[in-house]
């Protein structure tokens, strides 16, 4: 009955070590603020990052008629560029983390848009100037039926009496800026609310954060009570194990040590499960998603840290504390053994 309840016991320990250690090592790795910002540079995250959301764009049939992806890449990256991209998420995970771990009540994020508002215009009245040059010359027909005050979209030819900068100025009202009227010049993120300024009728005022964040935070805070809850529970088998295997402490030990070599096998073979995926699957997102595949290619490098980082020493360590606790008996039993071995008694000599 005993030996029963002990390999109950064992069957429980296996699934669950392999749990509770890999929530423990993801949740370092993954809640690791300065490890994802080594990693998103280490993958070039920020100089793929716009040309990979563009391409899914035009991907799913959502295009704009009067740019190619390619000039849409250039214009969005010129007002995004790689190191821009890098701060920004920089200064958002420096302020967020801290939050979601509970090392701060607050955090407070202010997205200044103007620059990037002003130089997405400028590059977007480059690239029309460049788009009107390119046109066709007009011919005396078209001419005669060119009408620079009525016109309101770029037109199909190009007229020679009229500049490229003053086709852009009646196309346009002499109003290039109203094309970003709806967007804000500030974003202001807290824990509780989002701030647009200046606000507009379009676009909400204030969205409430306060749920999510405050949501994410306990459940983080819940996620690493249970770790702590999970390996009291794995040392209390352990425990409840030896206790069962109490009579003979060679029997006690085999079946700890072997408790724990299976489950870090177990745990060894899973967890090189979890790192060869990113890599194995980031082909076939490069094909359906390429956005998708760069925050592959950002987890595969931080899958590799936890597993050579954290999984391998901790199996090293494991396995000979394991194999101690197997192979120990056995040498401690033949040294009692030799060392309690009666000696012969010398006989003695016979009287002449």
């Amino acid at each position: 009955m005993r030996k029963t309840l002990a390999g109950l016991l064992v069957f429980i320990f296996i699934p669950l070590f392999l749990i509770v250690l890999l929530s423990f090592n993801l949740q370092a790795i993954l809640l690791n603020k300065d490890e994802v910002k080594k990693s998103l540079e280490k993958t070039d995250f920020y100089e793929r990052l716009i040309p990979s959301i563009i391409s899914d764009l035009y991907k799913n049939e959502v295009s704009l008629d009067l740019v190619t992806e390619t000039e849409l890449t250039q214009l969005i990256s010129a007002t995004f560029p790689p190191t821009v991209v890098k701060t920004e998420v920089e200064k958002t995970l420096d302020q967020v983390y801290p939050y979601i771990l509970s090392e701060t009540d607050s955090f407070n994020l202010t997205y200044d848009l103007k620059i990037y508002k002003k130089t997405f215009l400028h590059e977007t009245e480059k690239l029309v100037l460049s788009e009107i040059k390119s046109l066709p010359k007009c011919n005396t027909t078209q001419l005669n039926e060119f009408d620079l005050e009525s016109l309101d979209t770029l037109p199909d030819c190009l007229p020679l009496n009229f500049t490229s900068e003053e086709i852009l100025e009646a196309a346009t009202d002499g109003n290039l800026d109203s094309l970003l009227a709806n967007i804000p010049d500030e974003i202001v993120v807290t824990e509780k609310k989002v701030t647009l300024n200046p606000t507009t009728a379009e676009a909400n005022t204030q969205e409430t954060t306060g749920t999510f964040f405050a949501g994410l935070k306990e459940s983080i805070a819940n996620f690493n009570r249970l770790i702590l809850i999970g390996f009291g529970i794995l040392f209390s088998i352990l425990v409840l194990i030896s206790l069962l295997r109490w009579g003979s402490y060679k029997s006690m030990a085999k079946w700890v040590g072997w408790t724990l070599l299976i489950s870090v096998i177990n745990f060894t073979l899973v967890s090189f499960l979890i790192y060869s995926l990113p890599s194995m699957v980031q082909g076939l997102l490069e094909e359906l998603n390429k956005t998708a595949a760069i925050t592959s290619s950002s987890m595969s490098d931080l899958m590799g840290k936890m597993f050579f980082g954290t999984v391998l020493p901790q199996t090293i360590i494991l396995l000979i504390v394991s194999l101690v606790l197997i192979t120990l008996p056995h040498f401690i039993k033949s040294k009692q053994k030799h060392e309690t071995t009666p000696q012969p008694q010398p006989q003695p000599q016979p009287q002449p």
